[in-house]
C-alpha cells in the first residue's frame, strides 16, 4: 500500500514499490524512506532549517524552498561534467569546492541537496561534526537512496554501521546496484563544511570518509581553500573567488531578485525613494563580492536596524565591514563597558573554534 510521502532531504519522487518515475525539482517531498526503509530516518539528520537560515527561501513559492538560490550555473556545470567523467572512465573521487567563509559555500550545497537525488550532510547542523553521526547519517541515506535492501533488513541498520569501512562498503554495493539498473547516473555523496570536522587522526580524511572510493563514485565536499588534502584517486578542486565576474554577476542577480520579490526590502526601497538597480549595485560594490556581507546588511534593513540610504556609507570589502560593526558595539558600551564586557567577550569570541551558547560565552569571559 502507497504510504505518504516523507520530508525529507531530495526531490527524487518514488511511485509505490519503489520505482523512480522522475525528479519534482524544487519540492522536497519523496519516497524514499517509505516501506521497509522507514526506520532509516531516525539515523539521518533533516535538512528542513538550511533554507530558511541561508535566506534561500521566498514566501510567493511554499514549494520551492531554494526559490532564490541564484546563479552558480558555470560551477554546477564542470560539477556535472566531472561527475560524468568519473562514470565513463569508472574512476571513483573527490570534488572539493573551495571557497574562503561568507561566499556561499553553503548555499550552493544546500540548492544541490534539494534538487538532486544525493545522500547529503551538512556540518552546520546538529550533532554535524560528529564522525560517526555524519557517516551514519550518509550510509542510511545511501542505502534508500539506492535501494540496498541486504544492508539493512527490515530497514534496521547493523552494529558499526558508522563505521568507515561499512561506509565504504555500501558505496560499493550502490556503485554494483547503479551499474545494473541506472549505469550512466554517478553515485554521490554531499558533505558541506568539511573543514569544520574535528582534525582527523595522521593518515585519515575529516569525518573519516572513505580515502579511496569505487568506479562512478564521488564525494563532493565544500571547505575553505587548502584545508583538506585528499591522498590518492581522482580529485579536482573548483574555487569560488571573490574577485571573479561571475561571482559578481550571480551576486547581482541574487540581490535583484531579493529586492524585487521581498516585500520588506522592497518597502524600505520605495520609503527611500531608491530604485533597485542603484540600491543593489551600490551594495555589490561595498561587499565587494562577498555574499555574507550582503546578506548580513539586507537583513538589517528588514529589521530595520539600517535604512537603504545608509548603504553607501558602509566601508567595503568584509573586514571594514567587520571593523565598524566593532567600532559602533565599542561606542554604544562606552569606555568603562568595552573594557568589562565587550573586550573580554571579543577576544573569547576570536579564541573558541564552533558555536556556543551565550551562557557558555559569558562563563569563559567571565561576564555577566
Amino acid at each position: 500500500m502507497a504510504t505518504e510521502p516523507d520530508r525529507v532531504t531530495v526531490g527524487e519522487v518514488s511511485a509505490p514499490g519503489g520505482q523512480a518515475v522522475g525528479v519534482n525539482y524544487g519540492r522536497v517531498l519523496q519516497q524514499r524512506f517509505a516501506g521497509p526503509f522507514r526506520l532509516l530516518r531516525q539515523a539521518t539528520i533533516p535538512l528542513d532549517p538550511l533554507p530558511g537560515d541561508l535566506q534561500l527561501t521566498d514566501p510567493a513559492e511554499p514549494d520551492n524552498p531554494v526559490a532564490r538560490f541564484r546563479g552558480r550555473a558555470e560551477l554546477i556545470g564542470r560539477i556535472d561534467a566531472f561527475l560524468a567523467w568519473c562514470v565513463a572512465r569508472r574512476r571513483g573521487g573527490y570534488l572539493l569546492v573551495e571557497a574562503e567563509a561568507g561566499m556561499g559555500k553553503s548555499a550552493l550545497a544546500t540548492y544541490l541537496a534539494f534538487t538532486r537525488a544525493w545522500p547529503a550532510h551538512f556540518t552546520r547542523l546538529a550533532e554535524g561534526r560528529a564522525p560517526a553521526t555524519a557517516r551514519l547519517n550518509l550510509a542510511a541515506q545511501l542505502v534508500a537512496r539506492w535501494r540496498l535492501e541486504d544492508a539493512a533488513p527490515g530497514g534496521v541498520l547493523p552494529d558499526r554501521a558508522d563505521a568507515t569501512a561499512w561506509l565504504y562498503g555500501r558505496l560499493c554495493d550502490a556503485a554494483e546496484r547503479r551499474d545494473q539498473t541506472e549505469p550512466d547516473v554517478p553515485v554521490v555523496l554531499l558533505v558541506d563544511g568539511l573543514d569544520e570536522a574535528p582534525p582527523p587522526a595522521a593518515g585519515e580524511l575529516p569525518l573519516g570518509l572513505p580515502p579511496s572510493l569505487p568506479p562512478g563514485a564521488v564525494v563532493i565536499a565544500t571547505t575553505r581553500p587548502r584545508t583538506i588534502a585528499i591522498p590518492s584517486g581522482a580529485r579536482v578542486v573548483e574555487r569560488i573567488d571573490v574577485e571573479n565576474s561571475a561571482n559578481r554577476r550571480d551576486l547581482l542577480d541574487y540581490l535583484v531578485a531579493v529586492a524585487t520579490t521581498d516585500p520588506a526590502i522592497g518597502d524600505a526601497l520605495r520609503a527611500a525613494r531608491l530604485s533597485v538597480d542603484a540600491f543593489c549595485q551600490t551594495l555589490l560594490d561595498r561587499a565587494d563580492g562577498v555574499w555574507i556581507y550582503a546578506l548580513t546588511v539586507l537583513d538589517e534593513i528588514r529589521r530595520g536596524r539600517r535604512r537603504p540610504t545608509d548603504v553607501d556609507q558602509l566601508p567595503e570589502g568584509l573586514a571594514g565591514y567587520y571593523a565598524d560593526n566593532v567600532t559602533r558595539w565599542r561606542g554604544e558600551l562606552g569606555d568603562d563597558g568595552w573594557r568589562t564586557h565587550g573586550l573580554p567577550l571579543l577576544t573569547t569570541l576570536a579564541a573558541i573554534r564552533e558555536p556556543q551558547p551565550a551562557a557558555t560565552l559569558a562563563t569563559w569571559a567571565d561576564i555577566p
